[in-house]
């Protein structure tokens, strides 16, 4: 029977190459989309006063999460532009799938699927929003928002 053990070399090492990514990534100047999604105007502010910590474990399903989203929605929307930069009056944003004639902005979700879809404009009013405002900052009427339910198996 073969050895088996646990690396705390390698999963310390992991953790800091982790928290790193995070920490540089999270750091940026002026006002992004998401800043604007209408549940705490001042979350930019407090985040640069407060530097609140993620743990390994939100970051790990946080990292988790968006690599599935790129593989699934790179698979679904293969001529599109992932993560295309805009900026629009100081503000900047990070369309998740950019494409003509519409842009996708994808999330992912381990809720259940609402059995009204028109519930899910008010529980989760803020992507909506953020898809609008990528669609007005290209000049365009609409913004495709796909949201995926993972629950409780995809």
């Amino acid at each position: 029977m073969p050895k088996v053990t646990r690396d705390t070399a390698t999963e310390e090492e992991w953790e800091e190459a982790l928290l790193s990514h995070y920490e540089s990534e999270s750091i940026r100047e002026g006002v992004h989309v998401s800043d604007l999604n209408g549940i705490c105007l001042l979350k930019p502010e407090l985040v640069r006063l407060y530097e609140p910590q993620w743990s390994v474990t939100t970051l790990l399903r946080f990292t988790m999460g968006r690599a599935l989203e790129k593989a699934v929605f790179k698979l679904l929307l293969p001529v599109s532009t992932q993560e295309l930069e805009v900026r629009e009056q100081g503000i900047e944003g990070h369309i998740d799938f950019a494409a003509d004639p519409y842009d996708y902005e994808c999330k992912l979700t381990w809720s259940k699927p609402d059995e009204d879809p028109e519930d899910l404009k008010e529980s989760k009013f803020w992507w909506f929003t953020q898809a609008g405002s990528y669609a007005v900052m290209r000049r365009r009427d609409e913004c495709k928002l796909v949201v995926l339910h993972l629950f409780p198996v995809p």
